[in-house]
């Protein structure tokens, strides 16, 4: 079984473009859409091409974008949910990568033309707007259709070369049963606390995500004001040691004073 997962984010930086915001996030708002691009994909059984791996836009077998939110104000996602990796290619920070991804299996069951038309003109237009969720909409894929063509295409012998567990799997490229069901919610807050990225959390008092940047702009008063879980910031901390995500270590240095602050301030 081939799993061709290419992030079409690699399309909006060809365009010059960035589904991410800024840093990290900005401060709460009905928007708590952090845009972010996708992180990983599911490795195709050769190999899999992300924004992060390639710049090139070849036949980008795969795409990106994001849910909206009101534009009063941007949300703690919307404003810094951006960093720069050392590869010089954005990364998200608010979402899971796989948001931001689509599939081959999907791209071919809608059309690939079709496909990365639509994602050209998101990219061109607003492309904080590439998200499965807007790739789902705007081809009106039912709910069984889309477990089909994402889980139903993970076989044993793909999972046993992955050595991962089925849920593993869905955890790591898309999509479990949680963010599925947040999916075809109709809730924005389901989807964000669904695919709520490890450089992120997501607060449970106001239906926020709070990314890593927004963490790195704001003071432990701001933490407290926000309501959200102090613990939830120490594993943020802890994920910045693992790779792929130690590119925000610089971040984590400049929380971590202030969140022994909050605690202290708590």
């Amino acid at each position: 079984m081939t799993k061709a997962w290419y992030f079409l984010t690699a399309l909006a930086l060809t365009l010059s473009l960035s589904a991410c915001g800024g840093m990290g996030t900005s401060v709460p708002d009905s928007s708590a859409t952090g845009i972010i691009p996708a992180e990983s994909s599911l490795p195709e059984e050769p190999a899999s091409l992300s924004a992060a791996e390639s710049a090139e836009p070849e036949e980008t077998e795969s795409l990106a974008e994001e849910s909206s939110l009101p534009e009063e104000a941007e949300s703690p996602a919307e404003e810094n949910a951006q960093e720069t990796s050392p590869g010089g290619l954005d990364a998200c920070t608010a979402h899971t990568p796989s948001y931001h991804s689509i599939s081959g299996e999907l791209m071919s069951h809608v059309g690939k033309e079709d496909a990365l038309a639509w994602a050209e003109s998101a990219a061109r237009s607003n492309p904080e707007q590439m998200t499965i969720l807007a790739f789902i909409e705007k081809f009106g894929i039912p709910k069984e259709q889309f477990i089909a063509l994402t889980q139903g295409t993970v076989t044993d012998d793909y999972l046993k070369m992955l050595g991962m567990t089925r849920e593993e799997c869905y955890e790591e490229f898309g999509y479990t049963d949680q963010q599925i069901d947040a999916l075809y919610s109709g809730d924005q807050a389901a989807v964000d606390r669904a695919f709520c990225g490890k450089l992120a959390l997501f607060n449970e008092a106001d239906g926020q995500l709070y990314t890593i940047g927004w963490l790195a702009e704001h003071t432990a008063e701001d933490y407290l004001a926000a309501g959200f879980p102090l613990e939830e910031v120490d594993a943020i901390l802890e994920n910045t040691s693992i790779p792929g995500y130690d590119y925000c270590a610089g971040l984590a240095e400049v929380i971590a004073p202030v969140l022994e602050e909050a605690k202290a301030l708590k």
